[in-house]
């Protein structure tokens, strides 16, 4: 796959933080989310139907 767009790109306070995602431009697929947080790295699949 490659990668269709960055949502965040920078440092955060210590603390919860919520990223909203608008993929009004992205067609109906599966998508892979990938979250990184110094040494922490997560990735979810999720579904996308329009």
């Amino acid at each position: 796959g490659r990668q269709v767009t960055k949502l965040v790109n920078g440092d955060y306070s210590v603390g919860s933080h919520q990223i909203e995602w608008s993929p009004d431009r992205l067609g109906a697929g599966v998508y892979l989310i990938q979250i990184q947080a110094g040494e922490f790295n997560a990735v979810s699949k999720v579904m996308l139907k329009k």
